[in-house]
C-alpha cells in the first residue's frame, strides 16, 4: 500500500517536472504511467487485505457490567460470563448479613 502511494506522488511530481522542464506533454506521460502503476498497486493492496478484526488479537474487547444488587458480569466479545445462581444467592445472603439493622 505505501509503495503504491509513493509511486502515485512520484508519478505526479515527475509528470509535472518533465512537463514544465521540456514543455512537451509526451515526456510528462512517463509520470502519468508511474502514477497509473501506483494507483494499481494501491487498488490491489486495498482489495486483497482483509478488513475484518484479527483473530489473533491477544486482548479482545471486554466489558464489565454491574447490576443493581452489585453483582458483576463480564462480557468478552460476544460471550457473556455471568455468575451462577448459587453465587448470586450467596452474595445476597452476605449482603443481608453485612447490612446493620436497628433493633429497638
Amino acid at each position: 500500500m505505501t509503495k503504491g502511494i509513493k509511486n502515485i506522488f512520484l508519478g505526479i511530481g515527475l509528470g509535472v517536472f518533465l512537463w514544465v522542464l521540456t514543455e512537451e506533454e509526451g515526456l510528462a506521460a512517463i509520470g502519468f504511467l508511474i502514477f497509473c502503476m501506483g494507483l494499481g498497486q494501491v487498488l490491489i493492496a486495498y482489495t486483497t487485505t482483509p478488513h475484518k478484526k484479527k483473530k489473533d488479537d491477544p486482548f479482545p474487547p471486554t466489558r464489565i457490567n454491574q447490576d443493581e444488587n452489585g453483582v458483576r458480569s463480564m462480557k468478552i466479545e460476544n460471550i457473556e460470563l455471568g455468575r451462577n445462581k448459587e453465587a448470586k444467592e450467596t452474595q445476597n445472603i452476605k449482603n443481608n448479613i453485612d447490612t446493620p439493622y436497628n433493633e429497638e
